[in-house]
């Protein structure tokens, strides 16, 4: 079997065939419909030119070989690659997804600004009664009055309405003469007092009482 490239060296030498042969003697030259379609011929190689003839019924002559022009021959190797291609044209927009699973939360942000001022509360419920208190603390000082031995009594008056709380004296004298005090004790608005010295010698003596309002 040719390959392809003897197949067009046969071809191209047709024409140089049928300058050397005898137009009798030459096969006939397929027509170029015919190049496509296998054809058998008597070939003889001739002081370097190949002679063609038709094949008779009874086959080449005595010197002349038998071959098919126009034969497909054996796969020729693999073409080199070749350029590539331009980029196609954007497909169109494919259907949504299906929605993903949620994220886990995000870090807690930084602090807001402060807010604008509530309205005001209601008024909460009136706080039990206090206990009794006092007021108009007032102190009341006696004039000095010479105690002895003899039991003395003393009482200071608060005015008005106060209550006496409290009571007291102070003794001038500092010699060895001592003031006693038998009674001290409140009675309302007043206090009352009962001294006398622990020696014949007179002991000058003030008072006092503290008074108050008390509800």
């Amino acid at each position: 079997m040719l390959t392809h490239q003897a197949k067009v060296s046969l071809v191209a030498l047709t024409a140089v065939a049928v300058l050397a042969a005898p137009a009798s003697s030459i096969a006939k030259k397929p027509k170029s419909s015919d190049l496509n379609t296998q054809f058998v011929a008597c070939v003889k190689n001739t002081k370097g030119k190949m002679l063609f003839r038709p094949v008779s019924r009874a086959g080449c002559k005595k010197g002349w070989k038998k071959i098919w022009l126009n034969t497909t021959g054996p796969q020729g190797p693999p073409g080199k690659n070749g350029t590539d291609g331009s980029n196609g044209a954007q497909g169109p927009q494919g259907p949504a997804g299906t929605n993903g699973t949620n994220g886990s939360n995000g870090a807690q942000g930084p602090q807001g600004p402060a807010g604008t001022n509530g309205t005001n509360g209601t008024n909460g419920t009136n706080g039990t009664n206090g206990t009794n208190g006092v007021s108009g603390l007032e102190m009341l000082v006696s004039d000095t009055v010479n105690v002895s031995t003899v039991p003395f009594n003393v009482t200071m008056t608060c005015p008005g309405t106060k209550q006496a709380i409290s009571g007291g004296w102070f003794s001038l004298y500092g010699g060895s003469t001592q003031l006693y005090v038998a009674r001290s004790y409140p009675a309302g608005s007043l206090w009352q007092f009962e001294v006398s010295t622990t020696s014949g010698s007179s002991h000058p003596t003030t008072f006092y009482v503290l008074c108050v309002n008390a509800s």
